[in-house]
């Protein structure tokens, strides 16, 4: 039976185009998540380019980031891989040793890839990665933050994606 392309999709699965790079100058649907205390705010960021802002607070755990519940993207496929992508930006001065993105509370999922944030990158924008084999827990959180102690420490994040990866096209019968 012979098939007709009807096109391909890499879709953005983040429901909300403002929770992926704060265009309404809101920090909408993505909180806090640390082991201790801090922040995470809107902020007009470097080159006011609009951001979300983390700070660790008085009393620092040992990571602090932004995350955005799964209420808030297209529901993941078990068996699909996808990437989960941001940009961060850590200023000079900062003590973070490590800055990422990550999944929260979906078990069963399988880290196929990752580029992190170089913490000698100073006062520039930086892509950071994660692909991910989706496993059968498809609820919990999206994380953009990093690891660090110093109380009133920054980062900044922006531009997040979470996209399918690999062959996605549409085919119907000709």
């Amino acid at each position: 039976i012979p098939f007709k392309w009807q096109g391909a999709s890499q879709t953005e699965m983040i429901t909300d185009s403002d929770n992926t790079d704060f265009g309404d100058a809101s920090i909408n649907e993505w909180v806090i998540e640390t082991n201790g205390n801090g922040t995470c705010v809107y902020d007009a960021g470097p080159g006011a380019v609009k951001t979300a802002l983390v700070t660790i607070g008085a009393t620092p755990g040992t990571y602090t980031g932004g995350k955005l519940p799964t209420t808030q993207i297209s529901t993941f496929t078990e068996g699909k891989v996808v990437r989960v992508q941001a940009q961060v930006y850590l200023p000079t001065g900062h003590a973070w040793t490590a800055a990422n993105v990550s999944v929260l509370n979906m078990a069963n999922w399988t880290l196929l890839a990752s580029s992190d944030a170089n913490i000698a990158t100073l006062d520039a924008w930086q892509t950071i990665y994660r692909d991910y084999l989706v496993g059968a827990d498809v609820t919990g959180d999206v994380f953009v933050g990093g690891s660090g102690t110093t109380a009133a420490d920054v980062l900044y994040f922006d531009n997040i994606t979470i996209t399918q990866l690999g062959a996605v096209a549409l085919y119907t019968q000709d």
